[in-house]
C-alpha cells in the first residue's frame, strides 16, 4: 500500500513551509531592492531641485540688483527658463521612476509565479499519493486470496512515484537536480525556469544525450521557461537530470530558479 496518510498529511505540512520561507525570502529581496531604486531617484530629485535653486537664487540677487530695464528682463526670463526646465527634468525623472520601478519588480513576480507553480504540482501529487492510498485500500479489501489467481500481470505505476527538485544556482555552476534512483529509470516530465540575468542553460538528462545550450535574460530573451512534455517524458535511464548554467557576469551573477517533476518507473520484468 502506498505511503500513509500519516506520512502525505506530514509531507503537506513541509512543503507549505518551504512555500512560505521561499516566498517570505523574494518579498523582503523584492522590498531591499524597490527601497535602494527609490532611495537612486530621490538622491537625483535632489540634485536636480538644489541645482535649480542655487541658479533661481543667483539670478534673482541680480535682477535686484539691476536697474536697466533690458538686462532686469533679461534676468527675468533667465529664471522661468530656469524653472520650465526644472520642471521637466523633474517629470522626466517621474517617468524613469515608474519605469524602473516596473523592471526592478518583474524579476521578483517571475519568481513568485514559478514558486507558486512549483506549490500547486506538489500539492496535486500529495493528492494522487492520497487518492492511490485509498484504491489501494479499497482494493486491498476487494482483494482475491492469492490461491484463487492464476496468473499476476505487473503493469507501471510512475504516478505513485512522482519526484519534485528544486533548481537553485548563482552565477556559473551545475545542479543535479534529480539523482538517479538506482534500479529505477528516471524520467522528465515538466520543467520551470527563471533567470534574475543573462546566462546560458543546459539540461542533462542521465545517460541520454543532453540540449543544447539556451541564452536567457540578455536584451529581448526570454526571462524564463516552462518546459511539459506531456505524454512524451525525457528518460534518463538510471542517471539523473541537472541543470547547468554559464557565461553569467562574474560581477552581477545571476540566479538561476525553478524546479523539475520527474518520475521514477521499475523494470518490469517478464512473467
Amino acid at each position: 500500500m502506498p505511503d500513509t496518510l500519516a506520512q502525505i498529511a506530514i509531507e503537506r505540512l513541509r512543503i507549505k513551509k518551504d512555500y512560505d520561507e521561499s516566498l517570505a525570502i523574494i518579498e523582503d529581496e523584492e522590498y531591499t531592492a524597490v527601497s535602494r531604486m527609490q532611495d537612486s531617484i530621490r538622491a537625483r530629485r535632489h540634485t536636480a531641485e538644489t541645482s535649480a535653486l542655487a541658479i533661481i537664487t543667483s539670478l534673482k540677487n541680480q535682477l535686484d540688483a539691476a536697474t536697466d530695464p533690458n538686462a532686469k528682463k533679461q534676468i527675468q526670463n533667465k529664471i522661468e527658463k530656469t524653472q520650465k526646465q526644472n520642471s521637466i527634468d523633474l517629470k522626466a525623472l517621474e517617468g524613469i521612476w515608474t519605469k524602473d520601478l516596473s523592471d526592478t519588480k518583474q524579476p521578483f513576480i517571475q519568481r513568485r509565479l514559478a514558486l507558486k507553480s512549483w506549490y500547486d504540482t506538489a500539492v496535486l501529487s500529495l493528492a494522487i499519493r492520497e487518492k492511490a492510498y485509498e484504491e489501494a485500500r479499497k482494493t486491498k479489501e476487494k482483494e482475491v486470496p492469492k490461491e484463487l489467481l492464476i496468473t499476476r500481470t505487473p503493469y507501471p505505476k510512475w504516478w505513485k512515484d512522482l519526484i519534485v527538485g528544486g533548481i537553485n544556482i548563482t552565477g556559473n555552476g551545475t545542479q543535479v537536480v534529480v539523482s538517479g534512483r538506482g534500479t529505477r529509470d528516471l524520467f522528465v516530465a515538466t520543467i520551470v525556469l527563471v533567470v534574475s540575468g543573462e546566462t546560458n542553460i543546459s539540461f542533462g538528462f542521465g545517460g541520454s544525450a543532453g540540449s543544447g545550450s539556451m541564452y536567457f535574460g540578455g536584451g529581448t530573451q526570454p526571462g524564463g521557461i516552462v518546459i511539459s512534455m506531456s505524454d512524451s517524458p525525457a528518460p534518463c535511464g538510471r542517471g539523473g537530470f541537472s541543470v547547468a548554467a554559464s557565461g553569467g557576469d562574474p560581477d552581477d551573477p545571476p540566479h538561476i530558479g525553478g524546479f523539475a517533476v520527474c518520475f521514477s518507473e521499475a523494470e518490469i520484468l517478464p512473467a
